[in-house]
């Protein structure tokens, strides 16, 4: 893949919309795990019901704040792009080489002339 489509430019774009959604909705499930745990249980079978919802929004919780930690702001996505390209262009690898080598030779230069 050579270049940023559309698509790419306008998901990155979306990224710091998306992280207040998750944070709402992790903290949502967690508000919800934590009423059935401590709900008033009047029978078994209300127990179990009161159990299995708990661990499944324990389960969304988990995968919100995951998500939460794992989602990149748009200047992250940018930079997770972006210097990976401008890095690895062959135009700017014969730069630093030739900057390199421009460095080298005064600094043995500076070397001859300081003995």
């Amino acid at each position: 893949m050579n270049g940023i489509s559309s698509l790419d430019l306008y998901m990155i774009t979306r990224l710091d919309y998306i992280i207040p959604v998750l944070i709402a909705m992790g903290i949502f499930c967690s508000i919800f795990c934590f009423s059935r745990v401590i709900c008033d249980k009047k029978d078994e079978e209300e127990e179990v019901s009161c159990k299995k919802s708990a661990t499944f929004s324990a389960c969304l919780s988990i995968f919100f704040w995951t998500a939460v930690v794992l989602t990149p702001t748009t200047k992250e996505a940018c930079a997770i792009i972006a210097i990976p390209k401008i890095i690895n262009s062959e135009p700017l690898q014969d730069e630093a080489k030739e900057v390199y080598g421009i460095a080298k030779e005064w600094a043995k230069k500076m070397a001859e002339g300081a003995k």
